[in-house]
């Protein structure tokens, strides 16, 4: 069995509502069936327009429609004649999106009742729909790059499986690998602070969900003085984050991120005379929570900025001259700051 790749272009979500406009022929139009079409279409999120034209032939219509679609920059312009000697409706549609233009013939004497001009105005509707599947398609002529949300949902009422056409970077597609680094800070809530460089690996399970990988390393080692000598303190951690971001196509798009780590502290000291070292070495279990903004910068390149809270399974103490100095016992946080890249 053989099948067609199908897809559309990536959706715009900041364009205004997509323009339809009727074109009104002073007498052959039917007003009634063209303004249960337009409130058909306002439901479908679209905008609707109105022009008067006075045609002598159907080469002129024609002209006249695809001169429409262009001024008004709208994604179809329509008109609908009714022939009354071949008891007939016609409905023309001028696709600018898809560059079509077709014709929708409707058999029978026009009936005047609402039930009657109700389902007529949704073939209307399912012309256009059926003119714009084209755009799913992947070489498609005068295939846009993009298309407003409300064109898309006309082609796809699904939006969340419509697949990204061939040959786009889409910029928050699912299953994509990220590199990130970053550099800020790591302190305790007792005395402990470290400048730290992060760098994590992270893969997309879906557009809105990744796993990530994390490594955290002191830049320098915190140094502490006194009376007994120096002390030099540094740690070293990693965790395994799952990161949720609700809204991956914004701009600048927050998440939420939590999991588990592990923490390594250590501790060695240059004693003053008179005085011993007693070297720390120690790992905990450590759970995180933390809230991250990304602001795409290109199509692969995010800057970000995230803060997490961190709580050790267990304590780590660090005492100096026989006082107690500062644990990881209590909370740590994260405060960071840098880029992310998709692969």
């Amino acid at each position: 069995m053989s099948g067609v790749s199908m897809a559309i272009p990536e959706i715009s979500e900041a364009s205004p509502a997509p323009v339809v406009v009727f074109l009104g022929h002073s007498r052959q139009s039917w007003p009634a069936l063209e303004r249960r079409t337009a409130a058909e279409l306002k439901l479908l999120g679209l905008s609707v327009l109105w022009e008067k034209i006075h045609l002598t032939s159907m080469a002129q219509t024609l002209r006249q429609l695809a001169k429409a679609a262009s001024r008004h920059k709208a994604i179809a312009a329509i008109t609908i004649l009714r022939r009354a000697r071949q008891a007939n409706i016609q409905v023309w549609l001028q696709d600018r999106l898809t560059g079509k233009l077709t014709l929708r013939s409707i058999r029978g004497r026009a009936d005047h009742s609402p039930d009657s001009i109700g389902k007529l105005a949704l073939l209307v509707v399912e012309q256009l729909r059926a003119s714009l599947i084209e755009l799913r398609l992947p070489n498609a002529p005068h295939r846009p790059t993009a298309v407003p949300r409300a064109v898309a949902a006309l082609v796809d009422h699904s939006l969340s499986r419509i697949p990204p056409p061939h040959g786009t970077n889409n910029s928050h597609k699912s299953n994509h690998l990220s590199i990130q680094t970053t550099l800020g800070m790591t302190a305790s809530a007792d005395h402990l602070h470290q400048a730290a460089l992060n760098l994590s690996v992270s893969y997309a399970l879906l557009p809105s969900m990744s796993i990530s990988c994390a490594l955290a390393s002191t830049l320098a080692p915190q140094i502490v003085r006194d009376r007994a000598g120096t002390a030099f303190v540094g740690w070293l951690q990693t965790n395994f984050l799952l990161l949720f971001e609700p809204r991956p196509q914004w701009r600048i798009h927050p998440g939420v991120e939590f999991g588990l780590g592990i923490v390594w502290l250590w501790a060695t000291g240059r004693p003053a005379t008179g005085y011993g070292s007693n070297p720390v070495s120690a790992l905990s279990l450590t759970t995180q929570m933390g809230l991250r903004i990304a602001i795409r910068i290109t199509k692969s390149l995010d800057m970000v900025v995230h803060g997490a809270a961190i709580l050790p399974a267990t304590r780590i103490d660090v005492h100096l001259a026989g006082s107690h100095y500062g644990s990881t016992g209590h909370l740590l946080f994260d405060a960071l700051g840098g880029v992310s890249l998709r692969l």
